[in-house]
């Protein structure tokens, strides 16, 4: 944990010049950090008053630190090796990393090496939840078709409670599986949400530049190639099925979270038809009762059923 605080007031401080931190050459990075380290900016000492952290973080401003990578990252598979949530994060987290680290066209890579050694701790779980979405996102945007494969592995793996074939079966209990299907639940809505994000900033974007004739395009770039973001985020989201999804909230006991699962499921299916027919035949189209109808289709009903039988369960009562 110090060594990744240590390593983040660092690139904190480097992103409050010109550069925004991205030293290339190594040489030169250990040279700046030798000639600021003995003075903190205005700018970062300001943002950590702000925070109310600066008394916290400051000691370790002057500390150096040095994290030895004695052991190696392990190899996938990681969910059916692990009998725990924690292990499970902590052992595909370091994998991510690694692999980020070693990939010149990761633009974190040097954010995530500073939080490497936080993530080997049970102490550093929170850190490890909070750079998942982060690091799936990495590796599918800047990685190799290996790395997207691997990813979407692991995440089909953690929802998958049923064998197949002479498939090892996952050692976790069913609490430690609550887990892991419930910080894959959270990515699915974390990365839908940068999605839906980026699609209505871009709305207003075009609106704006239509009332504003001198619009400075250059204002609104962001680090993420935003097109990129969002077609590899739509693939490897199609490459988790909703209904796989709903199967595993239905077996860790999140019957809200599988409801929900299931009418997107439905919704998504009714919608893509739809679409399609358009294109065909746009007058039937619009004099079709698409938006009456409230067929359910393509779902499994029995599974609906049943959880529509438990609505009041605790969980679906504080959802």
């Amino acid at each position: 944990i110090s060594f990744g605080i240590q390593e983040l007031l660092k690139l904190l401080n480097e992103s409050g010049s010109s550069n925004y931190g991205r030293a290339e050459d190594g040489a030169k990075k250990e040279r700046a950090d030798e000639s600021t380290k003995s003075s903190m900016s205005q700018w970062l000492r300001e943002k950590l008053e702000e925070a109310d952290v600066l008394n916290v973080v400051e000691p370790f401003w002057t500390t150096n630190y040095k994290q030895a990578d004695t052991a190696a990252a392990k190899s996938p598979p990681f969910f059916l090796k692990s009998n725990s949530y924690y292990a499970w994060l902590s052992s595909f987290s370091r994998f991510l990393i690694s692999r980020s680290i070693s990939n010149k066209n990761s633009i974190w890579r040097s954010f995530f090496y500073a939080c490497r050694s936080a993530i080997r701790s049970n102490a550093g779980i929170s850190a490890a939840e909070f750079l998942f979405p982060l690091l799936i996102l990495d590796a599918v945007c800047f990685g190799n078709s290996h790395d997207e494969t691997i990813v979407v592995r692991e995440l089909v793996s953690s929802l998958t409670f049923d064998t197949v074939g002479s498939e090892a079966i996952c050692s976790m209990n069913m609490r430690e599986r609550e887990k892991a299907a419930n910080s894959v639940f959270t990515l699915i809505d974390l990365l839908r949400k940068w999605v839906d994000q980026e699609i209505e900033d871009r709305y207003r974007e075009s609106r704006r530049r239509k009332r504003a004739a001198n619009v400075d395009l250059e204002s609104c770039t962001s680090a993420w190639p935003a097109d990129i973001v969002l077609s590899k985020i739509r693939r490897l989201l199609d490459q988790i099925p909703l209904s796989l999804c709903a199967s595993a909230a239905s077996r860790v006991g999140m019957n809200a979270r599988a409801l929900q699962f299931l009418e997107i499921d439905s919704r998504s299916q009714i919608a893509s038809s739809a679409i399609s027919n358009a294109k065909k035949n746009t007058a039937s189209y619009h004099d079709s009762k698409f938006l009456k109808s409230c067929h359910i289709d393509g779902i499994d009903l029995q599974l609906t059923k049943k959880l529509l039988g438990q609505l009041c369960d605790f969980d679906t009562m504080i959802t």
